[in-house]
């Protein structure tokens, strides 16, 4: 093998990925190509006479052999001497924005379902379990790519569709009540992001936006409740003793994912529409505490990670 090493599509070649692909009958070289590394593992224990089990079953997000089938054969095999470690348990939540829009049809562009179907194959290395999604046409079309990819249902959360903004009275706001360009002005001044009267401010107690926002962050909580995480406060409280790790992909926009992240991370919606500027397709992901009590800690584990559609297209655009 070290004079001729597998590779994937790379410097004008073809992938040589077919001796290894071959353990995986429902799997192609077409998909393999930047997700192998798992097989290797498993081809190169093969070649060794170590017969580990090929388990699709129990991998829900793609073809690989599966860790839980590697573990039985690691722990009954004393050549090994396989110490099992402790479970990573905590739920886990991948947000995904949608692919670049045509608003005015609310689908997606050429561009966009090339990000989408990019995005999908990046989100096999996740181990997503559920996909939700807004109900809106071009985040539905995002997560009918990763459904397809994935073999997994999509569900819909009404709450989820992106945020609108403007006045409510007639009265003139500043930009027009844009949340984003209101916060580069509230930047501009110096004012906090963070501060826990910002509905308070007039560039917002007057916007509609603020409509959107109790909508997302009410139907968030009432979403995590049947995960077993109760809002207390500032806090959840984690009712549920989990057995194992859970992870959901859940696309939306660029102002609801702001405002649901924001919420379970405390922080404020100007706060997270400056930290949290996510691309087309996008991946963030939200990591929920699973230990049982009050006072379970959230935490950002990645953030808008764009990494798949290098390649498609530059894709970060101003939120319009």
């Amino acid at each position: 093998m070290a004079l001729a090493p597998f590779h994937g599509a790379i410097d004008g070649l073809a992938p040589n990925l077919e001796p290894i692909v071959r353990l995986f009958p429902t799997w192609s070289v077409r998909e393999a190509d930047g997700l192998w590394c798992v097989a290797f593992a498993l081809y190169c224990c093969r070649e060794a006479g170590f017969d580990i089990p090929y388990r699709p079953g129990e991998c829900r997000s793609c073809h690989l052999a599966a860790c839980l089938g590697w573990e039985e054969f690691a722990a009954g095999d004393r050549r090994i001497e396989y110490h099992k470690g402790s479970e990573e348990i905590d739920m886990r939540i991948v947000f995904v924005r949608h692919g670049e829009p045509d608003y005015a049809s609310d689908s997606l562009t050429a561009l966009g379902r090339e990000q989408a179907r990019a995005a999908a194959v990046r989100l096999k290395e996740e181990g997503v379990e559920e996909i939700w999604s807004s109900p809106l046409g071009r985040a539905l079309e995002t997560a009918k790519a990763a459904s397809d990819a994935l073999r997994l249902p999509v569900q819909t959360l009404d709450f989820m569709r992106e945020v609108r903004w403007g006045s409510m009275d007639g009265n003139e706001i500043l930009c027009s009540g844009h949340p984003w360009a209101i916060v580069f002005e509230m930047a501009g001044l110096g004012l906090d992001l963070n501060a826990p009267n910002w509905r308070d401010l007039p560039y917002f107690r007057n916007n509609r936006l603020l409509e959107c926002i109790d909508r997302i962050e009410n139907g968030i909580d009432e979403w995590l409740e049947r995960y077993g995480y109760v809002r207390e406060g500032r806090y959840y409280r984690h009712t549920t003793e989990e057995k194992r790790q859970r992870t959901i992909a859940l696309f939306s926009h660029g102002g609801s994912s702001c405002a649901a992240m924001g919420h379970i991370l405390n922080l404020q919606f100007p706060c997270a529409c400056a930290l949290l500027h996510i691309d087309y397709t996008g991946i963030t992901v939200v990591q929920m505490e699973s230990r049982s009590g009050s006072g379970t800690l959230s935490r950002l584990t990645l953030s808008n990670d764009a990494r798949h559609i290098r390649g498609v297209q530059d894709s970060r655009q101003a939120h319009v």
